[in-house]
This record gives C-alpha cells, structure tokens and sequence, in this order.
C-alpha cells in the first residue's frame, strides 16, 4: 500500500474511534456528570494492546557471506510495522491543578516481513532446494537490523502515537492540561 493510503486508512480508523468515543462523551454530557473521573476511566478509553502507528515499505539487497567470501545476494521487499504497547499507556490525573500527566512508552517495531525477489548465487553449489528458509531468515533479520537502526521511522512512530493518543482523549480532557512523558524521560 502507498504511504497516502495507509495515512487515510490510519485517519478513517482514528475518525471511527473518535465517533465512538463521541458517543459516550455525549452521553456523560447528558447526565452532568464529569467527563474525566479518574486515570482508570482514560485507561479504558485504549484498552487495546498494540498500536501500529507507522508501516514502511523497503527494497534492499543483502549478501550471505562465509568469513569474507559472499556465498549469494538477495534481492528483497520488505514491510516493517512499528508502534507502541497500547496497553503501557498511562495517565496521572491532577483533579486540583486541572492536569493530565500522558506516559506514552517508546516505539518499538511490531514486525518485519520480507519477501525475497531475486537471487544470485555466487557459485551454482548454494543454491540448493533448502536454502529459501535460510534465504528468509538472512532477509528478515537484514530488514529488522536496517529498521532498528533508522531513528526517524522511531520518532514517526513516537510522534504518531502521540497525535492518536491526543485523539482519543481530546474529548476527555476537557479544562484540562496534558502534557505527554515518554519513557525515558522525555517531555512535551
């Protein structure tokens, strides 16, 4: 899928949670009762585990190597999904100072799958029947290396998380400040 298709498809999903959630808001509205009650009730709000707030697509080669001698190369299509532990999020409610303290946890990459298009081999001798799982192992673990070390897909995925957790809540925190930590220490 493109990038924009997958930021539409991402947007109509977070449209459809806000709706939900504007339902109850509307219902709480109803009955005077005070729309933030406590942490626990924002927690209930996402009480999903994982979010996926970023796919990227690659195409990379890698090169099997035996000491320094390459053995093959693998030409790849990849996807890496990258998100945060929904279910880490928490809230620290200050009810006299009218303030929402958001711990969101730190991206992490969900998954990686790649798809190997082309080989070449250096000598006809590796290419043998079972070599495609060891083909995708070299592959999947190039693509979760590459991922791992990219720190911009990170801070797109942090900075997604955030935008949807700011979403949700929204309705929520009405008269109130939010301020958002990450773990580590970070603050804005």
């Amino acid at each position: 899928m493109s990038k924009k298709l997958m930021i539409i498809i991402s947007c109509a999903a977070v449209a459809i949670l806000l709706m939900i959630i504007g339902v109850f808001v509307f219902k709480s509205k109803k009955t005077d009762k005070s729309v933030i009650a406590s942490s626990s009730s924002l927690s209930k709000v996402i009480e999903v585990s994982d979010l996926e707030t970023i796919e990227y697509k690659y195409n990379s080669v890698v090169t099997q190597k035996d000491e320094d001698n390459p053995l093959y190369h693998v030409r790849y299509d990849g996807v890496v999904k990258m998100g945060i532990d929904f279910s880490a999020v928490s809230f620290e409610v200050d009810e006299k100072g009218k303030s929402i303290t958001v711990t969101i946890p730190k991206a992490t990459i969900q998954s990686v799958t790649a798809s190997p298009v082309d080989y070449i081999f250096v000598k006809s001798k590796y290419e043998t029947e079972t070599i495609s799982p060891e083909i995708q192992s070299l592959c999947n673990d190039d693509l979760k290396a590459k991922a791992a070390s990219n720190d911009e897909l990170f801070n797109r995925a942090q900075s997604n998380a955030e935008n949807v957790i700011q979403g949700l809540i929204k309705p929520f925190v009405e008269g109130y400040s939010v301020k958002y930590n990450y773990q580590g220490g970070e603050e804005s």
